[in-house]
């Protein structure tokens, strides 16, 4: 039954956290959506590399730009959610104006952490949880943090949302971070 609530939470709390976008992001998103084809699949992280860390295939959201991968959610790993979003616009100067507008919003409320995003990107941005949401999983008795990198390569902007473990520092999600500059980095260039 704890490993139900916790499934459930843990879907409420990204859902909850996500509704807290502004308006203004919210209506910004979906105008895009309308506009841009989905991203390519090369630039996402694969299920392959998933895997080796006890991913589940992105079961949600198909075909869509956010890939949404779990683990078994039961707490025997130090991430058990991974949000992997691309907007590919049609040139740089695009791509530069959205994040330059909506960078921050994009980071869910979340402090910007002292820290550099990964190596290869043009800008990125890398977000703590957000003060409401860590009140509100203490006052559940959780002990669950969120990290969110929002970065842009050429054309490309990112979004990478985790969910880990109290206690767990950022490092433990760099690996996945890494892995996504690579693929973005390979596409854009590879054009």
């Amino acid at each position: 039954m704890k490993k139900l609530f916790c499934l459930l939470l843990v879907a409420f709390a990204t859902t909850y956290t996500y509704a807290q976008t502004p308006e203004k992001i919210d209506k910004v998103l979906t105008e895009l959506d309308k506009k841009l084809p989905p991203a390519n699949a090369a630039m996402y992280l694969p299920y392959d590399y998933l895997k080796q860390y006890g991913f589940n295939d992105n079961r949600y959201n198909k075909g869509n730009r956010n890939k949404v991968y779990n683990t078994n959610l039961d707490g025997t790993r130090e991430v058990d959610r991974i949000n992997d979003i691309r907007w590919e616009f049609k040139d740089e100067k695009d791509a530069i104006a959205f994040y330059n507008d909506y960078g921050f919003a994009l980071g869910e409320g979340g402090p910007v952490l002292k820290i550099s995003p990964v190596e290869g990107v043009d800008e990125g941005l890398v977000f703590g949880i957000s003060p409401g949401m860590k009140n509100m999983n203490k006052s559940l008795g959780l002990d669950i943090t969120f990290y969110c990198y929002v970065f842009r390569i050429g054309n490309v902007v990112s979004k990478m949302f985790f969910t880990t473990k109290g206690g767990i520092s950022v490092e433990a999600v760099q690996p996945f971070v890494k892995e996504a500059v690579k693929r973005v980095n390979a596409y854009v260039k590879g054009k």
